[in-house]
């Protein structure tokens, strides 16, 4: 029964996965469009499908994701370091990660004097 309820992983066609490896590689970061469909070998159009598919998207966004959660280890003990040496910045970061900060927000609201004296008028009506 649990065999019926695993889902299949999308398999990338061949030039989906010549592109999937560019578009992952952080020498091709700041690439443009056209340095790394030359680096992935594929056309234009053979680009654009990619990203019309769904499955393909997706595929990109869990692996990208899957990188940055094998590095972020080593990020937060930075993070860490620099917190410890004083750095409000990364200390702010870190506590926002663990929820136990949020930054305060003022919020502005301007009232014209008839608005402000209509609402007293239906708060004393009540």
């Amino acid at each position: 029964m649990a065999e019926l309820n695993k889902v299949e992983e999308y398999r990338p066609t061949p030039a989906e996965a010549k592109l999937l490896k560019v578009l992952l590689n952080p020498e091709f970061a700041t690439a443009s469009m056209a340095e790394k469909i030359q680096e992935a070998g594929i056309s234009h159009q053979k680009y654009y499908d990619c990203f019309k598919n769904p499955e393909f998207v997706n595929l990109l966004k869990k692996s990208a994701v899957d990188l940055i959660k094998k590095d972020v280890a080593p990020l937060v003990n930075v993070a860490i370091k620099q917190a410890k040496n004083g750095s409000f910045y990364h200390w702010r970061v870190l506590m926002e990660m663990a929820g136990m900060y949020t930054e305060k927000k003022i919020s502005e609201h301007t009232v014209t004097l008839e608005q402000a004296l209509r609402e007293l008028k239906e708060t004393d009506n009540d």
